[in-house]
């Protein structure tokens, strides 16, 4: 019996290994920057209360100032006070937000931590966040400047005098916010962050609040002239005339603007050494 042997096959190379699965996460940075602040923005809209009463405070605050302080501001030359306190409404509004409260919140429950571990951009943490803080003040700042036309403030300047208006209140918004973000990344403590509102007091006491600065004398009118506030009510009440003095306006933007320069960089080096 003839036995047919069977033709050697020939070696199968090795397959490779097969690559597993990735995601790639379109978009980037500005993507990153927008998803942060979109749900900053989703929990303010689940809780306004966080919001609501600086609001609230800030217009009935505005509407007792117009009444109360109208007669007294006649005397030193104040001859709209609707526009003259509107710009201390303005303050309020932009620095009553709470900046950086919630980013101490998400430190406190280690979801920051876990942020961390993703491939989000870290600067979008800061940023986006910061983001949404300033679209809550942009919205208060808007309210109360409606509300100031409804009462009779004057706009000098019309359109592009309230377009700078904000403007500038919302370089000032940035610069209060850096203050807030930068204890927030630094202690990680909400408690914290909470105290720096103290901060807001004499800003707001030591300023032209109440009165225009040659009503002042002895040192609280020293100490004045040290508080950026001072600038910022100064600019805000000159786009509101109708003979706004320029360089009143470009001081306090070049005051608010420095402050907001060094509240960032303090910020964003806490960023850095917390997410090492």
């Amino acid at each position: 019996m003839t036995t047919i042997a069977a033709a050697p096959t020939a070696p199968t190379a090795p397959t490779a290994p097969t690559a597993p699965a990735t995601l790639s996460r379109p978009g980037g940075f500005l993507r990153d920057v927008g998803l942060v602040a979109g749900r900053v923005l989703r929990i303010t809209a689940r809780m306004p209360a966080e919001v609501l009463p600086n609001l609230v405070i800030t217009v009935v605050f505005y509407l007792i100032q117009i009444e109360a302080f109208a007669g007294v501001t006649s005397f030193v030359g104040v001859t709209d006070p609707e526009g003259f306190f509107l710009a201390v409404a303005v303050f309020f509004a932009t620095a009553g937000g709470a900046y950086g409260l919630q980013l101490a919140t998400d430190i406190e429950r280690g979801y920051f931590d876990k942020l961390l571990l993703t491939p989000v951009n870290r600067w979008a943490l800061l940023i986006g966040s910061m983001g949404g803080d300033l679209t809550r003040a942009l919205v208060q700042v808007l309210i109360v400047v409606g509300l100031g036309v409804l009462v009779g403030a004057e706009f000098g300047q019309g359109v592009a005098g309230a377009a700078l208006l904000v403007l500038l209140a919302m370089v000032w918004a940035l610069a209060y916010a850096g203050i807030g973000y930068a204890i927030a990344l630094r202690t990680g403590s909400t408690q914290a962050t909470q105290v720096a509102s103290i901060i807001f007091l004499p800003l707001n006491f030591l300023t032209t609040a109440f009165v225009p600065e040659q009503a002042l004398s002895g040192w609280l009118r020293t100490a004045v002239g040290y508080n950026p506030v001072t600038y910022l009510l100064d600019g805000l009440r000159a786009l509101l005339s109708a003979d706004a003095a320029t360089g009143t306006v470009a001081l306090a933007f070049a005051v608010v603007g420095g402050l907001a320069v060094v509240t960032l960089t303090v910020a964003a080096t806490a960023l850095g050494r917390r997410a090492r």
